[in-house]
Order: structure tokens, then C-alpha cells, then sequence
């Protein structure tokens, strides 16, 4: 983070109606980031500021859709680099508006009370993914039962830490679960302590990961205004 939009910068709109403005996360109006957008001719990624919040942007052509893997990935990478410097609420990705006056306008101005609540919400914190895999996969009539139970297990000891849990559901056979927590970042310990316990009792059967700090996708993203167009 560092120094508040010069006035330049926040009156800026692309000149070319053929260009759009892709947004990725509402966060403190001073935020920075000194990275470049996604696409096939990625331009700088900057701020459209409202008072104390911003949405992060950069132009993209308003035709191109955005659906390729690398997009989806370089998308989150860039909200998710923010992670540690101040909260940030992520936008669903391909949300783009015209210009920064409909950014304004459409998104951060009707919104203003309610995303500063939520970066406040979201100071020294982040989005953890605690995933498990089985080494081999249940068999028998009580397989998916064993998976339940074996989530079930996972999740009253993480709500130790926190009452923000969401469980994702399974995408592949082998999944004992994809649960994701949103804590203070003072806790990082606490839960590496957790999945480690894990890790060593059931190592003969599952392996375990933690990935985080990340944007609270799974609470807290941030949903497109009616007006906005969804490049995809």
C-alpha cells in the first residue's frame, strides 16, 4: 500500500469504446500493485477510487472473451498477491463495466457502506484451503460414508480457529475433502499444527496440503451489478 490516486488517475476512462474495463477485487483506496492485467495484450493493472475503496482494473477488449485456464489463473494470482497487504474482496471472475465512471457509478458508489464493512471485516485476514486426498480410495457400500465422516472429523477441529468454514464439494473420487477457513493471519500456526496432526495419523491413508494465504473467494466475493458485462 502506499500514497492515495493522484486525480489523473482516478478521472481516467478508456478512449476507445471497443476496450472495457476488467475488475478484479474492491480494495483501501490507497492500494497498489504494480503488475500487469490478464489477456492476449495485458495493459497495467490500476484503481477506480471512491472515497476510502477502490476497484482494481485494467482494459481489456471489450469483445475478447476470457475463459482460457491461463486467464482464470492469472486472474486469482493477481488478487491473490494483495493477500498480504491489506484486505481485499475479490471479484467473480469476468466482471467488466465500460468505463471508470460506470465502475464508479454501477459498482463502488451504490456499494460504498457495504464494501468498506467488509474490508474492515477482512483486516489480518485470509482464505486457507485445507485439502485431504486418499492414498487409496474407499471401497465398499461404506465409502462415502467414510468420506463423510472422515470430513466431518476435519472440520470440528479446524472450527477450533474459526467459525468460517466452507466445505467445497468433492471433485475427483479420490477427495476426502476441500475445506476452505478464513482466520487471522496469527493463526497460520495453529493451523499448520492441526493438519500436521492429521497428516501423522492418517498417513498411512490420505495426504494432506494446506494453500494461503489467499482472497477470501469463499466468503466474501464480491458479486457483479446487473449493468456489468461478463466477459466469457
Amino acid at each position: 500500500m502506499s500514497t492515495a490516486n493522484t486525480p489523473s488517475e482516478a478521472a481516467r476512462t478508456p478512449s476507445d469504446s471497443t476496450t472495457a474495463l476488467l475488475i478484479y477485487a474492491i480494495v483501501p483506496a490507497e492500494t497498489r500493485l504494480a503488475a500487469d492485467g490478464i489477456g492476449r495484450a495485458p495493459t497495467p493493472v490500476r484503481t477506480v477510487t471512491h472515497g476510502p475503496i477502490a476497484a482494481l482494473v485494467s482494459e481489456v477488449p471489450a469483445g475478447q472473451p476470457l475463459d482460457q485456464a491461463e486467464d482464470i489463473r492469472g486472474f486469482a494470482n493477481i488478487v491473490d498477491a494483495l493477500v498480504t497487504q491489506g484486505p481485499i474482496i475479490p471479484m467473480r471472475f469476468g466482471s467488466a463495466l465500460p468505463d471508470d465512471k460506470a465502475v464508479d457509478e454501477s459498482l463502488l458508489a451504490p456499494n460504498e457502506e457495504r464494501f468498506h464493512a467488509a474490508l474492515g471485516q477482512l483486516f489480518g485476514r485470509a482464505e486457507y484451503l485445507v485439502q485431504a486426498q486418499y492414498l487409496e480410495l474407499p471401497t465398499g457400500t461404506t465409502a462415502e460414508e467414510q468420506r463423510h465422516a472422515d470430513s466431518e472429523i476435519l472440520q470440528r477441529a479446524l472450527s477450533q480457529l474459526t467459525g468460517q468454514i466452507s466445505v467445497r464439494p468433492p471433485s475427483h473420487a479420490a477427495e476426502l475433502a476441500d475445506i476452505a477457513v478464513l482466520i487471522p493471519f496469527d493463526k497460520q500456526d495453529e493451523l499448520l499444527h492441526i493438519v500436521n496432526s492429521f497428516a501423522e495419523e492418517w498417513q498411512q491413508r490420505a495426504q494432506l496440503r494446506i494453500v494461503g494465504p489467499l482472497a477470501a473467494w469463499d466468503f466474501l466475493a464480491a458479486e457483479a451489478p446487473d449493468s456489468t458485462a461478463r466477459l466469457r
